[in-house]
């Protein structure tokens, strides 16, 4: 990630195949490009059908972040539930944002979340 705030930037587009469970690892960085001490942060991803969602009806996940480094790189982990993706329409498209809870809530980023279609099915 660029800056702290990177919600107007569209290159942070992810994928997963349906089914899969991966983690998506961001690192935080300011306006110098330095990684951000995060170890206090408590951070969470949602995805979404709907990018403008009035509920939680088109939700597909929410989900806390882990700190694979203790934060003090400025990295940050998010792995959707076990088979929260299994049904997602696949090709598809859902949108995603990762924001910052603690020590004060900020949308840090939005992209899109393209789906493709896993062939393995077992």
């Amino acid at each position: 990630m660029a800056a702290i705030d990177q919600t107007k930037n569209t290159s942070f587009d992810l994928c997963w195949a349906r089914g899969d469970d991966d983690p998506r690892i961001f690192t935080i960085t300011d306006s110098t490009g330095a990684a951000v001490d995060i170890s206090t942060w408590t951070l969470s991803m949602a995805v979404n059908t709907d990018q403008n969602p009035p509920d939680t009806a088109t939700q597909i996940f929410v989900v806390a972040g882990t700190l694979p480094g203790g934060g003090t790189d400025g990295r940050v982990q998010f792995a959707p539930p076990a088979t929260s993706l299994d049904a997602v329409t696949a090709p598809g498209t859902a949108f995603y944002e990762v924001n910052r809870l603690t020590p004060s809530i900020k949308t840090i980023l939005k992209g899109k979340v393209s789906f493709v279609m896993d062939i393995d099915k077992t």
